[in-house]
């Protein structure tokens, strides 16, 4: 039920960011700019025991609704394929498919680079991972996040950026296993 959920959410705003930039507005906004980004993230669990940072990849649809010249909100949806990397042969490595809306504020200045900070709410999606007999993966997470990038040519961007998990991954307490990851994520935006 919870994967078909986030499927269904993930199509709603593939079809809505379509929609926009054929028509030329925006997600829940007539007067926004679409963006479309794709990169690659590092994943981190500090208190998980033997966990090893990992690599996957992350996908995201947002939408810019201006201010002003240089105050921008966006908002959106994403993907992540996070997760750990474990060199005991018992532990399988984790993999996590997450699902999440962002909502924060961009800098722009100039066109020429911007900083942004936000909140990001996440649904989580764990394939037969088996830790221990007593933990599971929490569904719903957040985390906050910020970081800065480069605009070349107006549309294209090159962005690096940190969430800092703020709720446990973890439905045992005593875990408090908090992820965080740094993406860096190429870019564009449709004017």
């Amino acid at each position: 039920m919870k994967k078909n959920l986030l499927l269904l959410l993930a199509l709603i705003g593939f079809s809505n960011q379509s929609h926009s930039q054929y028509y030329g507005d925006g997600f829940l906004c007539l007067d926004c700019y679409g963006n479309i980004e794709v990169g690659a993230n590092l994943t981190t669990i500090p208190n998980m025991e033997g966990a090893k940072p990992r690599i996957g990849f992350s996908a995201a649809l947002n939408n810019y609704k201006e201010f002003n010249e240089n105050i921008y909100l966006k908002f959106g949806i994403s993907y992540h394929n996070l997760g750990a990397k474990f060199e005991n042969e018992d532990t399988e490595d984790l993999t996590i498919h997450t699902i999440g809306g962002t909502v924060g504020i961009n800098y722009v200045q100039q066109r020429d680079y911007q900083f942004f900070g936000g909140l990001q709410i996440e649904g989580n999606i764990l394939k037969n991972w088996m830790y221990s007999d007593d933990v599971d993966i929490n569904f719903l997470t957040y985390s906050i996040y910020g970081g800065a990038g480069l605009i070349f040519a107006e549309n294209i961007e090159l962005s690096v950026k940190y969430n800092l998990g703020l709720a446990n991954l973890s439905n045992n307490s005593e875990d408090n296993w908090k992820r965080s990851y740094l993406s860096l994520t190429l870019g564009y935006t449709f004017f």
